[in-house]
């Protein structure tokens, strides 16, 4: 992929989709981050620990706060990596091509997280569908405005031998699996919701049994009665 990458824009678009896609959210479900700070010098663990305990870390580790953040840092890696500017620069710069991949895959953990992570720390469902939907959306105008370009936007040094087929395969390449891997984790979150709901309440989604004749109302409809 990596060799795909260097001569072709649609290659580099697809290893940032495995990136975002594939990398990011096994890292969430996988709950990479308590190893990983396990793994580190003990300098860094501490480091980490004190800075886990200030109070504006706290604050967006709560589920609206943390959502916010990371559909921002999602929206802001994507569209930020994919300008002309940016992106040039990070293939003619080896470090900043490192660096455009780790903010890459660090926007997807922070994203997925919440999502995919352990269940104590997910965010309610409702907050989950708006996160995905949020981000999805920046995501799918960025892949429209490099599919329907009416020339390429970026230097042909860039792109393969046919520079606007390749942008606009790129941009479907973003575009198509960003939408169908974010609508099936909208739809499993929505799923999943409504069987916890179920089981939790019952009464709430059952649908209501008409009386039978004769049989006395119901204490509900009974204290209706008397208040009308």
């Amino acid at each position: 992929m990596h060799r795909l990458a260097e001569s072709s824009y649609a290659g580099h678009m697809a290893q940032h989709m495995l990136l975002l896609l594939v990398a990011g959210p096994l890292l969430a479900a996988g709950a990479a981050g308590l190893p990983l700070t396990l793994a580190a010098p003990r300098t860094l663990r501490r480091l980490l620990a004190r800075v886990r305990a200030t109070a504006p870390v706290r604050r967006l580790r709560r589920p609206a706060e943390h959502a916010l953040l990371a559909a921002a840092a999602q929206t802001l890696a994507l569209w930020l990596w994919h300008l002309p500017g940016p992106y040039v620069a990070a293939v003619d710069r080896p470090v900043l091509h490192a660096a455009e991949h780790l903010s890459l895959v660090a926007a997807a953990w922070l994203l997925w997280a919440p999502v995919l992570g352990p269940a104590r720390h997910r965010t309610p469902a409702p907050v989950s569908l708006l996160l995905l939907v949020g981000t999805m959306l920046p995501a799918s105008a960025l892949g429209a405005v490099l599919t329907f370009a009416p020339e390429p936007v970026y230097p042909p040094r860039v792109l393969g031998p046919d520079p606007l087929a390749d942008q606009q395969l790129a941009g479907l390449l973003m575009w198509a699996p960003m939408d169908l891997v974010v609508l099936v984790a909208a739809l499993a979150v929505f799923l999943g919701w409504l069987l916890r709901l179920e089981r939790e309440r019952p009464d709430r989604l059952a649908p209501a049994r008409p009386a039978r004749p004769g049989a006395p109302p119901a204490k509900g409809a009974a204290t209706e009665g008397m208040v009308r």
